[in-house]
């Protein structure tokens, strides 16, 4: 029997088939990645951290046989709560950044996420316990004092109570000079670095407490679950969203006391699995709200079939850097403002301006309606920030490194550094991660492209080998077939630009003729989207 993809006999089929035959060359293919799996992504580029930094992520991806993108992203958050309301970028008049981030890696389990985990957050730990040794003592004698006045005011509010005429006026004066006193009087907090399993309340509570600043730090999915609504009826995210921005936090509730933070800053590292991260999906109002654009997220690939067996540690030497530098980047003092710690302000050089512009100019295109980055532009619009923020704490690690001042000048080095994590290895992997969300309405039509693929190169079949077949099909094809989807040609290339991400097209860099004669892009397609087809052909 005749295949059905043998080329038609009619004269405009056999002459594309001819056009076809010349141009085509046969592609190098690498397996497709399933529409419902993980599309390719880089792996953290380790050489952007400082030495310290650098080799302590290597030397930690090898020994626990982790991917390097894991302590990489989970450090750099750790890093950027040590300095959040300390430190502040002002990129030019009206706008600035703080260096707070919300980080998370999405790894399967058995990943060892939580053996990684406990050596990232060491220092944290090392640094509370030293804060809190430290302030034992203080507290202890501002819990007295604060009793004291307690009593004096009870006492003299009873002897108030029971005098008369002049001498109740004199012991009222007094009562209310110690009520001022209690008043006044402030007992400091135990000091709190890092939290984990805690409500948005406990969480504003905390912010509140310890100065408007707190990282959750977590090998589980537990504080998105608890965003989403664990404890409540519906998601309860406004402090993540307010914290994130350093938008003033004022919470009040009956029976508690009123939390009032100017600059809240919180700073979020979580390891969590990929279901976690499929549920946020499942809550529009995490994604209409931006709460999942606020994220810097990072999918690696599982070493999982792969793993070394009897690595050796971390050496001594690497470790010691990066607890003793991880807890000095938490020692550093900001500014004050008004006798009141208040964030000491960075700027960027002329030459760092210039390399930021340019990073801003490559983006603001791709978020336009007819363009790649569109479906994720609540999060692409925060990019050029997101990067003002990493300049900003890998400045400070730089500082850690060099056991210098940290200068309040960005030099260009350390932007474009930060410029190539954001747009390099941040951008492919948001756009992986939003695929298991499952927020990207390309999937959908992607795969509604991909299974008209078949019907689609009747005709347009080139042999260039007994053993091999090239198809291929143009946009105007892709287009005409799915008008209903699509009203214009143009707004398919973001479906088409997915597809190639994936592995399933591969553009031909040639065009080809219309009846109007305007040529329109052509792309090979993989053979495993035809494989019954390809196979019965040649």
């Amino acid at each position: 029997m005749k295949s059905p993809f043998a080329p038609s006999r009619d004269g405009e089929a056999q002459r594309q088939a001819q056009q076809d035959k010349t141009q085509a060359t046969a592609p190098e293919w690498s397996e497709p990645i399933p529409l419902d799996g993980q599309p390719r992504v880089p792996t953290f580029p380790v050489e952007v951290l400082s030495g310290w930094l650098a080799a302590w992520v290597r030397e930690t991806a090898e020994s626990t046989q982790t991917p390097p993108d894991l302590a990489g992203m989970l450090a750099l958050a750790v890093c950027a709560a040590g300095l959040a309301t300390k430190f502040r970028v002002e990129v030019r008049p009206g706008w600035s950044e703080p260096l707070n981030l919300y980080t998370v890696v999405v790894l399967p389990p058995g990943e060892r996420k939580s053996a990684v985990f406990s050596r990232v957050v060491q220092p944290v730990l090392l640094q509370e316990k030293a804060l809190q040794q430290e302030m034992a003592g203080v507290i202890a004698q501002a819990e007295s004092a604060h009793r004291i006045l307690e009593q004096s005011l009870r006492g003299a509010e009873q002897r108030a109570a029971r005098a008369e005429n002049a001498e109740r006026l004199r012991l009222e004066t007094q009562a209310r000079g110690f009520a001022a006193q209690v008043a006044c009087h402030k007992v400091p907090e135990t000091p709190r670095l890092f939290c984990d399993d805690t409500t948005p309340e406990k969480l504003s509570a905390l912010l509140a407490a310890q100065g408007g600043k707190i990282l959750v730090a977590s090998a589980e999915g537990t504080a998105f679950e608890i965003a989403k609504g664990r404890y409540s009826e519906a998601a309860n995210f406004d402090i993540w969203l307010k914290a994130h921005a350093g938008d003033p936090l004022r919470v009040s509730r009956i029976g508690r006391p009123d939390e009032i933070v100017d600059n809240p800053a919180l700073s979020a590292a979580l390891a969590v699995q990929p279901d976690v991260l499929h549920s946020l999906g499942q809550q529009p109002s995490m994604k209409l709200r931006g709460f999942l654009a606020r994220w810097l997220y990072s999918v690696p690939f599982s070493l999982v079939g792969r793993r070394k067996i009897g690595t050796g540690p971390v050496r001594t030497e690497t470790e010691r850097n990066y607890i003793q530098n991880v807890r000095q980047i938490w020692s550093l003092s900001g500014g004050v403002s008004d006798g009141q710690p208040a964030p000491l302000w960075l700027r960027l050089t002329r030459e760092a301006d210039e390399a930021m512009r340019l990073f801003e100019q490559e983006i603001e295109p791709r978020l336009a309606v007819d363009k790649d980055l569109h479906p994720l532009a609540g999060w692409g619009n925060k990019l050029a920030g997101a990067a003002v923020r990493l300049a900003g704490v890998l400045h400070a690690i730089d500082a850690a490194s060099d056991e210098q001042p940290l200068t309040i000048r960005l030099p260009a080095s350390v932007v474009e550094r930060a410029v190539r994590l954001a747009r390099d290895y941040l951008l492919p992997h948001a756009l992986a991660a939003f695929s298991v969300i499952g927020t990207d309405p390309r999937l959908d039509a992607a795969k509604a492209v991909l299974r008209s693929l078949p019907a689609l190169v009747r005709g347009s079949v080139t042999s260039v080998s007994s053993a091999t077949c090239v198809f291929t099909v143009s946009r105007r094809e892709l287009h005409r077939h799915h008008q209903r989807r699509f009203s214009r040609a143009e707004d398919i290339d973001p479906v088409l630009d997915l597809l190639i991400r994936y592995g399933w097209l591969q553009a031909t860099g040639e065009g080809r003729a219309g009846r109007g004669g305007q040529p329109s892009p052509t792309y090979f397609i993989h053979p495993d989207a035809l494989r019954e087809e390809c196979t019965g052909h040649c």
